[in-house]
């Protein structure tokens, strides 16, 4: 018992005051981790998906093309074509 002689309360009570201020900090570190994560994710969700939709339009436009193109070149298809 000789060896807690020195410890006092003031030190308990520092050391209470230090683990919880550690474990508040740690707490919202990791509350804004997850806040600034979840904002990422949604940013990237919402990027790509406005490519994904700017990529459907331009491949609508080119099929839409290709698709009056051979309309228009049908009849000359069809005379190269074999019965």
């Amino acid at each position: 018992m000789g060896r807690f002689k020195h410890v006092t309360l003031r030190f308990w009570l520092i050391f209470l005051y230090s683990i919880s201020t550690l474990l508040i900090v740690l707490s919202c570190g990791a509350g804004i981790h997850q806040v600034v994560k979840q904002v990422i994710t949604q940013n990237v969700l919402d990027i790509n998906r406005a490519y994904s939709d700017k990529m459907a339009q331009t491949t609508d436009l080119m099929l839409r093309g290709m698709k009056q193109s051979l309309e228009a070149r049908a009849a000359e298809i069809a005379v190269l074509l074999p019965d």
